[in-house]
């Protein structure tokens, strides 16, 4: 186990999610030819930016002419992403509201998206269970405009469940995080801090400028076990799956990305 001695207890929605913003323009760069490779297939993409969290990953989008719609369940990072987005004079559309609830919105089915994107482990990961990650990833290809496209990532599930045993542990050292496709930065770290049923880890945010932390439930998924879901969820859909987004599968990968793609 990790020694938290020193450190300050507090609740998920009391992070300083400043201290976990890393760097922007190196997580970029490694997103940007996948990223853009998407964008690319449409004019002025209309796009909606599921957990979009503070707005970093929102703001990049904007900056290339798409039109985003951000939503996220925390209100206070709605409010911080609706601050920032007026001083850099972008037009977000933030919506504060659950993912569960997006398919049942009229105005989506009026006016559905080019794009759907989920970034840094947020869906389904923050689903615990299996019909509720079921229904939400069917009710986001619903609000897929023809030939649209969706995009989530999640952490290398292989890793942190294969090596369990290490992990458990000694997770500040046998959790590897080598890449930068997620914010993280010198100030923050987030690792598992315990295994619960059902592939349930309990992840530790730990923020080490004011010494505080907060655990968080996350559901982590092998790709065999994303792909069942897939298919339960959307039947025999032609998608691809790329490890820190790239082709190649390297020696160890940090998330695995899936582009499902609608065909009608």
């Amino acid at each position: 186990m990790a020694d938290l001695s020193g450190y300050r207890k507090i609740s998920h929605a009391e992070l300083d999610i400043a201290a976990f913003d890393g760097d922007p323009a190196k997580r970029w760069a490694i997103m940007q030819e996948t990223v853009m490779s998407i964008l690319r297939r449409y004019e002025r993409p209309r796009v909606m930016d599921l957990a979009m969290g503070p707005g970093l990953d929102t703001f990049h989008l904007l900056e290339l002419g798409c039109e985003v719609v951000g939503i996220d369940l925390d209100g206070h990072t709605v409010d911080r992403a609706r601050r920032r987005a007026d001083e850099l004079g972008l037009p977000l559309d933030a919506r504060q509201m659950d993912w569960r609830d997006v398919a049942s919105l009229a105005e989506f089915h009026a006016h559905p998206f080019d794009i759907v994107v989920s970034f840094g482990n947020s869906f389904p990961a923050y689903l615990h269970d299996d019909a509720d990650r079921v229904r939400t990833l069917r009710g986001l290809w619903e609000e897929l405009a023809p030939s649209g496209t969706l995009l989530f990532d999640m952490r290398n599930g292989e890793h942190i469940l294969g090596e369990r045993s290490a992990i458990a542990a000694d997770p500040e050292h046998a959790f590897r995080f080598e890449r930068a496709s997620t914010y993280l930065g010198n100030r923050a770290m987030a690792y598992p801090g315990a295994y619960l049923d059902h592939n349930i880890v309990r992840f530790i945010a730990r923020n080490d400028v004011d010494q505080t932390y907060a655990e968080v439930d996350l559901w982590v998924a092998s790709r065999d076990d994303v792909a069942s879901l897939i298919h339960r969820a959307l039947g025999d859909v032609d998608y691809d799956t790329l490890m820190d987004y790239g082709p190649v599968h390297p020696g160890h990968y940090d998330f695995a990305q899936y582009i499902l793609r609608n065909p009608s």
